[in-house]
């Protein structure tokens, strides 16, 4: 239920941004800032209990190694697509769509890179099986 409480939050912070808007707009970013970043740093932590949970149980199951290590990967292509995700939107609100943009871009790169040696696992099991 903690999401719930994620939820009034940000939705208190929204009234606050609103009604400050109105006399100054440069600290209703300000406010929008601060609450993005401690929201960011509760997905981080919670991203970090799963991170290590899946690491610890993927050593204790009898999986190969290439298994935990895609298991790793998967993870963090997750919490890659989660910053980008909320850094982009943090730039959106700021007015900078084409930074946004770029951002997202090295994201995705960035997940297609990690990507790269899961393929490489995949076509050398593929070939071992028809060769």
């Amino acid at each position: 239920m903690d999401s719930l409480k994620y939820c009034f939050f940000c939705i208190a912070a929204l009234i606050l941004v609103i009604s400050i808007r109105e006399f100054e707009n440069r600290f209703a970013l300000f406010i929008r800032m601060a609450v993005s970043v401690c929201i960011t740093t509760v997905c981080a932590s919670m991203f970090a209990t799963v991170f290590e949970y899946i690491n610890n149980n993927a050593l204790t199951v009898s999986v190969g190694e290439e298994t935990a290590e895609i298991f790793s990967s998967m993870l963090k292509m997750t919490g890659i697509s989660f910053i980008g995700c909320i850094s982009a939107s943090m730039c959106r609100d700021c007015g900078e769509n084409g930074l946004a943009s770029l951002l997202e871009s090295v994201c995705k790169l960035e997940i297609i890179i990690l990507c790269l040696p899961i393929i490489d696992s995949i076509v050398d099991k593929i070939q071992s099986i028809l060769g």
